[in-house]
């Protein structure tokens, strides 16, 4: 799982890129980072969810901040 990189897109125009490989942020426990896209695809960093990329995220953290970003 040390290579995995997944781009979600959504109806409001955000979207958000998830990522697993040697330079995400808890990639060594098998652990994801995902960042919130704008509608050009680039990493914005001043929404609700996050001023940042998010590390460290399970599954079900994955689930969770996508259908936040879905409810932007």
């Amino acid at each position: 799982m040390n290579d995995y990189h997944k781009v979600f897109t959504f109806d409001n125009g955000y979207g958000a890129s998830v990522v697993c490989n040697n330079m995400s942020y808890g990639s060594q426990g098998g652990l994801f980072e995902v960042a919130v896209l704008d509608k050009n695809g680039y990493v914005t960093y001043d929404t609700p969810i996050t001023s940042d990329v998010v590390g460290y995220c399970s599954f079900a953290d994955v689930a969770d901040i996508l259908n936040k970003i879905k409810e932007l």
